[in-house]
């Protein structure tokens, strides 16, 4: 997804043995790594240079200026480094934001839980309408025009966060099976 100015991204995972892993990966830090922090265990900071980690299903790798989180049989996931728009203005200039890849590995659409949250529901495949702005470009690869504009249930606010790992905002199911 393209088009939305983003500059760092951060990823709640849990793994299938129920370990919670927060990622971080920041286009605006000079250090090209990702961060992995889980509680009772001291952080791992992952570089372009270093092998992937592995943690229990999740595999996380740092390569070149992508980011990806590949979660065995569920969901691949990158976050790629990129130029800023017209980097030959002077406010522009070194200035770097993400552009996002989300892949499915498996049948999402008839999951117990549904993609969803902002990113989500504009592909969850089911047949509740929607209103509002909605991009209707399915290639493997678009840039959106529907910034939270309307095609989501409720308005936009209601999709903040208290903090980058928080899961938690009012139509969240991060806990559900």
């Amino acid at each position: 997804v393209h088009g939305t100015k983003m500059a760092a991204v951060y990823v709640v995972v849990q793994t299938n043995s129920g370990r919670r892993l927060h990622l971080e990966y920041n286009a605006t830090s000079k250090d090209k790594h990702a961060a992995v922090y889980e509680a009772t265990h001291p952080t791992i900071f992952l570089g372009e240079d270093d092998a992937p980690l592995l943690v229990d299903n999740v595999k996380v790798t740092v390569q070149s200026k992508k980011f990806t989180v590949r979660i065995d049989g569920k969901w691949l996931f990158s976050a790629t480094r990129s130029a800023f728009p017209f980097g030959k203005l002077e406010a522009n200039r070194k200035k770097q934001l993400i552009d996002l890849q989300v892949q499915a590995l498996y049948d999402a659409d008839h999951d117990v839980v549904a993609p969803h949250g902002i990113f989500g529901q504009a592909y969850d495949g089911d047949s509740t309408g929607v209103h509002g702005k909605r991009d209707l470009d399915r290639s493997a690869e678009t840039t959106t025009s529907a910034q939270a504009e309307g095609a989501i249930e409720g308005h936009w606010s209601d999709y903040k966060l208290e903090s980058p790992f928080s899961t938690y905002f009012k139509f969240s199911r991060f806990n559900s099976n």
